[in-house]
């Protein structure tokens, strides 16, 4: 199922060399365009990449260099493992290497993490970093991040920088539970139980909050106090 979505790109925000390395696939994207001359913002309109496009992009995508892409350390997601829940605008873009730096409402740890839209895994990253930004940072980091509006309203945004993005051959599908979250873990059934390691640091109270939710409708228990649920949708 498409959705349709409208960009409004000023002038000076975003570089045009930041997008001539993945032109050609960009273009695949744009429907149709228009400038608006009282207030110079060029406006594009195009239609998101459903999952089966997502998945033929991986295929169609030029084969990297000699040691650009690390293929022994991640190969396919385990059961536990955390999943950063993005949408397909800007997924593409991470697995692309146009966006390097995800903005978030809450702090994430740092370490791995797989890339998802809808059920599905296309790829990893490392954070390497998460910092809280101020207004300033967020309009220096503009070609990272790749927002083109004004800074979300949130009381803290916080910057997590990506590296080691690597694409997965072909999408993983995932278990996952109708209400949405920004962070997930994979299970490939409703009957997995979900792993933390002993020596996982429990610095993300808006991941541990999701998580715990899917450990009580998947395990199908109750308790007396209903467990309210994160209503913090992914931020971008």
């Amino acid at each position: 199922m498409h959705k349709t979505v409208l960009y409004l790109f000023h002038h000076g925000q975003v570089g045009k060399d930041a997008l001539d390395a993945d032109l050609e696939l960009m273009e695949k994207l744009l429907s149709e365009s228009s400038t608006d001359a009282k207030d110079g913002r060029f406006r594009f309109s195009f239609d998101l990449p459903d999952t089966a496009t997502l998945a033929q992009a991986a295929v169609d995508e030029e084969h990297p260099e000699p040691g650009e892409r690390n293929t022994t350390q991640m190969c396919v997601p385990r059961p536990g493992e955390r999943i950063m829940v993005l949408k397909e605008p800007w997924l593409l873009l991470i697995l692309n290497k146009l966006k390097t730096m995800e903005i978030r409402r809450a702090a994430a740890e740092p370490g791995k993490t797989w890339l998802a839209c809808e059920g599905r895994v296309y790829g990893a990253a490392k954070i390497s970093s998460c910092v809280q930004i101020t207004h300033e940072e967020f309009e220096a980091t503009r070609a990272q991040h790749q927002h083109l509006g004004n800074m979300p309203p949130y009381t803290k945004i916080y910057a997590l920088k990506l590296q080691d993005i690597i694409r997965l051959d072909a999408p993983v599908p995932y278990y996952r539970l109708p209400a949405t979250a920004p962070w997930m873990v994979f299970r490939a059934g409703p009957g997995e139980k979900r792993i933390r390691g002993s020596k996982r640091k429990r610095a993300l109270p808006e991941e541990d909050a999701a998580l715990q939710i899917q450990d009580t409708l998947l395990d199908g228990t109750t308790s007396g106090t209903r467990m309210a649920s994160p209503a913090r949708k992914d931020d971008e």
